[in-house]
């Protein structure tokens, strides 16, 4: 592995790290916790993904539109493993939007209902 490898991986886990303690992540054991509107969502950075899971899988499943894992609550964040990709601040646009979107998410009525039907399954 290159040194210019490790400093972009370094300068990821800042980027990633800086924004969301910016939007009310608290360190927890080697990662962070996010209170969210449907839950808590837990987050650990690694060299060039970053790893989430949430507390309340089904209201995650009709959050995300199926795209976390419906029985772990996993969602995660791969990005290319080089230095271009990962010196580039814009490369966690995706993770950043998702991350704002979600802070800012109210569930509709029957978003609510389908967390619910999920729940009795």
């Amino acid at each position: 592995m290159t040194t210019r490898l490790l400093k972009a991986q370094n300068f990821f886990r800042h980027n990633v790290s800086e924004f969301i303690e910016s939007v009310g992540a608290v360190k927890h054991n080697d990662g962070f916790i996010l209170n969210t509107p449907i839950g808590l969502l837990n987050i650990h950075i690694y060299e060039n993904w970053i790893a989430c899971q949430f507390d309340n899988v089904h209201a995650a499943t009709v959050f995300t539109k199926s795209v976390s894992n419906r029985f772990s609550g996993k969602w995660n964040w791969h990005y290319y493993n080089d230095p271009v990709t990962l010196n580039n601040g814009l490369v966690i646009g995706d993770f950043v939007h998702a991350i704002e979107r979600l802070l800012e998410y109210k569930p509709s009525k029957e978003e609510v209902a389908e967390v619910n039907r999920l729940r009795q399954k």
